[in-house]
């Protein structure tokens, strides 16, 4: 049987539907790869309580994970830098060494944000964002920055 132009529309449509349930947008990829990109905080569990703190625009904490086994970025007034293991999503931070600025409209975020690096032990990455987990707890949510 010879196929009909109906069904070649058929087949091609199949075939464009499968190529996008393939593909995973920019930071979220089929594994959720905390190495893909660079992550800019959105919002995150104070240190102490349940509050869920947002940083002010000129002061966002920025993750980085390299494959290489550390990490760094900004706290919202500090650098920092460290060691991480990741395997699959669990992950585990080793000592945190940060510098010494003092900004008093971000400290509080600062705190948190240690703390979420040394408390999370899992992550997912969804949609393009990153969450830091304890067990099934959200710590941080972050949004993924485009490297370009």
């Amino acid at each position: 049987m010879k196929p009909t132009y109906f069904t070649n529309i058929i087949l091609l449509s199949g075939i464009i539907l499968m190529s996008i349930a393939c593909t995973s947008p920019k930071g979220d990829s089929g594994k959720g790869d905390i190495t893909s990109s660079e992550w800019s905080l959105v919002s995150i569990k104070a240190k102490g309580n349940n509050n869920i703190l947002t940083p002010p625009v000129n002061h966002t904490p920025v993750l980085s994970v390299s494959s290489d086994g550390t990490m760094s970025g900004t706290t919202g007034c500090n650098k920092f830098s460290g060691n991480v293991a990741v395997t699959g999503h669990t992950l585990q931070s080793g000592d945190i060494v940060t510098t010494r600025l003092v900004c008093s409209d971000a400290m509080e975020i600062e705190q948190a944000m240690i703390h979420t690096l040394h408390s999370a032990n899992n992550y997912t990455v969804e949609n393009g964002n990153l969450l830091l987990k304890k067990d099934n707890e959200v710590l941080a949510t972050f949004k993924s920055i485009d490297k370009r």
